[in-house]
């Protein structure tokens, strides 16, 4: 038998309890049918917060629990609520600064890290008042020197020949080296990281001081020049790279060009204050120049450098065994025999001092000349059928004439230095027999008395 609805409709509500009445909560209405009362109808439970400004969850707050949503990356990263005003909200990224080395923040909102850090970045279209990244390069060597361990950059310099290759760079400074600071050369200012191709990207340091890279005695860490074309100052006397009581140093992969007018060196090793230079030179083409006297691939005053691979073939156990002079490694030295101004005119040239011994021989030597001959007498004369010379044709008094006596009635002769005889007129006559004709200087010929001995009379 069917019930008995007592009335006709019922408000109803089958959400939590709490949340009738709460935000947009609300009960609704069961109607009677047959006895039975049947669904609620039009009531609105909690449901799901979105954003429109309502209190849909019925928990007396609107808009509530919708989060945030972000945007950006890296510094630029930004999170806002994710609903305003039953608004979605507009998220707007912050703006992208510099990447600062170290922090390891996305300074620059690329997405990485620090990047272009691995290096102190150096471009002939830098500015040495930027951090020296790749995105914002230094402009001098000595500078990136200087910010090279500091503020998360590490201890190696980068240096570019531009933002494309094949291109050169100049770097016109007297590059100062600092102890534990590599520096390299060779490199394309292009990314993030940027390529190293020393073929193709030749960045040349090209000094102002007759030392030109200096490594000093403070430098006993490893420290790399790497990659250059270095061509020394024209100085009188000049050096491309200087090394002074460094045993750190280490100079490999580089042409090197000695630029001393006079006398000039690709490398000088000297010590300091008794303290021996001591770098590693290796894999390198080093000249001396072209200077009017001296010209040295690497010197070494005091010092002691361990020089290594100047050649294109080397052995297992590291020796050359092909390409050392010819090839694209070498080291180079040459002496410049001076020519005398007057020798292109055909003059020879002044004769030069005598020594203090030659000067302390002279009175001895003379000496010697003025004693008579073995065999002969104090006129040293001549046989009669030949004229006076020493063994070898050479003159017995060197650069001066000597003259010998004549056999009676002939010319005297005279041996040049050259071992040439020739007559000479200006010579005193010899002594000829009583009655026999002699010829004088003038060319007449004069009787001489009959006392035997009697020189003519001039």
């Amino acid at each position: 038998m069917a019930g008995v609805c007592p009335v006709a409709s019922k408000a109803c509500y089958n959400g939590a309890m709490g949340t009738q009445g709460v935000g947009v909560c609300k009960p609704g209405v069961s109607f009677c049918a047959k006895g039975v009362f049947g669904p609620c109808i039009g009531e609105v439970l909690p449901s799901a917060e979105s954003c429109n400004n309502l209190d849909d969850d019925c928990n007396k707050t609107a808009d509530d629990g919708l989060g945030t949503v972000s945007c950006g990356t890296g510094a630029c990263k930004v999170s806002v609520p994710a609903c305003t005003a039953g608004k979605p909200t507009a998220c707007v990224p912050k703006a992208a600064g510099n990447e600062v080395c170290g922090d390891q923040i996305d300074n620059n909102c690329d997405g990485l890290t620090d990047e272009g850090c691995g290096c102190v970045y150096v471009s002939p279209t830098g500015n040495d008042n930027n951090a020296g990244t790749a995105a914002l390069p230094k402009r001098t060597i000595n500078k990136a020197i200087a910010a090279a361990g500091q503020n998360g950059f590490p201890n190696q310099v980068c240096v570019a020949s531009g933002a494309a290759c094949p291109s050169t760079g100049d770097y016109i400074e007297d590059v100062v080296m600092k102890n534990g600071v590599n520096v390299y050369g060779g490199y394309q200012a292009t990314g993030n990281n940027w390529p190293r191709n020393t073929a193709t990207c030749a960045t040349r340091i090209l000094p102002g001081k007759p030392i030109g890279v200096y490594f000093d005695k403070s430098v006993v860490l490893p420290t790399v020049l790497d990659g250059f074309v270095i061509n020394g100052h024209a100085d009188n006397v000049s050096a491309a790279v200087t090394v002074e009581g460094s045993t750190g140093a280490v100079v490999s992969g580089n042409t090197i060009t000695g630029g001393g007018q006079t006398t000039s060196y690709g490398v000088n090793v000297t010590d300091s204050g008794g303290q021996k230079g001591t770098p590693t030179i290796a894999r390198n083409a080093i000249s001396g120049g072209s200077p009017t006297a001296l010209s040295v691939g690497v010197r070494s005053q005091s010092s002691a450098p361990i020089i290594q691979a100047h050649c294109d073939v080397i052995d297992v156990n590291g020796r050359c065994t092909g390409g050392c002079f010819n090839g694209k490694l070498f080291i180079r030295s040459r002496i410049r025999h001076l020519q005398h101004p007057l020798r292109h005119r055909g003059a020879e040239p002044p004769r030069r001092s005598a020594t203090a011994r030659e000067r302390r021989l002279r009175p001895e030597r003379r000496a010697r000349r003025a004693l008579p001959r073995r065999g002969g007498d104090e006129s040293d004369h001549a046989r009669p059928d030949q004229h006076a010379r020493r063994s070898g044709g050479q003159s017995r008094a060197g650069a001066r004439l000597r003259q010998r006596p004549a056999p009676a009635g002939q010319l005297a002769v005279q041996e040049h230095r050259n071992g040439r005889r020739r007559t000479d007129d200006r010579l005193r006559e010899r002594r000829a027999p009583a009655g026999e004709r002699v010829r004088r200087r003038d060319g007449r010929v004069q009787a001489v008395g009959d006392q035997p001995g009697v020189p003519p009379q001039l």
